[in-house]
């Protein structure tokens, strides 16, 4: 087992790397938009997060949040949105790091002047990592044990309970007696578009009747499954491979 104290000190490259060098491009909406239209914004642009400005205050709202809303169609945004502490572009992956844990999101503001000028992703912050030797880590000291599962047969709004109550985005799906694939906040979002052709025969119906359909198939089948004893190195490196934000690690 790695002591906490030497991973930090291994990681100080990481943990100093300032956020303007890998600073993107933020998903904006406005807070006048529908719930309707952030999710249509958020499935197009295969964002996680979206961002917007309130004064010198910087809102969000994450795909888990919108799960929470009742009417898709009518309701504003703006009441869900939340205040989240932005960065600037001299601050370092560590403090971009403890901002992201701290509010369950995958992506952090970056404001200068009042203007959101872009976000540090989850995902490079896991490139640096991936730049790094971590293959003396087990990934046994960080992984997630007995992690919620649901099954095929459950309800859509059985997934969207859990996740909503348990602040979570990934639930293992299981077939049969074996996982089957992960459905996430992302497809929950994807079957409450309007107008969304998700190939199910669920369009055209309000989004109470679509998550009283079952889980089925929908979810990805894309998500890596490893081990419990690979290092944390390989799962990295399988995640980015995949385009995964999780992983199954099996017995």
């Amino acid at each position: 087992m790695s002591s906490p104290q030497i991973v930090y000190s291994h990681l100080k490259e990481v943990r100093d790397f300032k956020v303007n060098e890998i600073l993107k491009k933020a998903t904006i909406i406005d807070s006048s938009y529908t719930i309707s239209k952030v999710v249509g914004v958020l499935v197009n642009s295969n964002s996680y997060d979206v961002f917007c400005m309130d004064g010198k205050d910087v809102l969000t709202i994450c795909a888990r949040d919108l799960l929470s809303a009742k009417d898709v169609e009518n309701m504003k945004v703006k009441p869900l949105l939340r205040k989240i502490q932005p960065l600037t572009k001299n601050d370092t992956v560590e403090k971009a790091a403890a901002i992201l844990s701290h509010y369950r999101m995958r992506s952090a503001p970056i404001v200068e002047g009042n203007q959101i000028v872009g976000v540090v992703d989850i995902k490079d912050i896991v490139n640096l990592l991936h730049k790094q030797n971590l293959k003396w880590i087990p990934i046994n000291d960080i992984l997630t044990s007995d992690p919620i599962t649901v099954k095929s047969k459950d309800s859509l709004a059985t997934a969207r309970k859990i996740m909503i109550t348990k602040k979570i985005d990934h639930l293992p799906v299981i077939k049969g007696d074996k996982i089957s694939h992960v459905i996430t906040s992302m497809h929950l979002l994807q079957v409450i578009k309007p107008g969304e052709k998700i190939g199910m025969g669920l369009r055209g119906i309000d989004s109470k009747k679509k998550y009283e359909s079952e889980i089925g198939n929908i979810g990805s089948t894309r998500i890596p499954n490893l081990d419990t004893h690979v290092p944390f190195s390989t799962v990295i490196e399988s995640m980015l491979k995949n385009d995964a934000s999780c992983c199954l690690l099996t017995l």
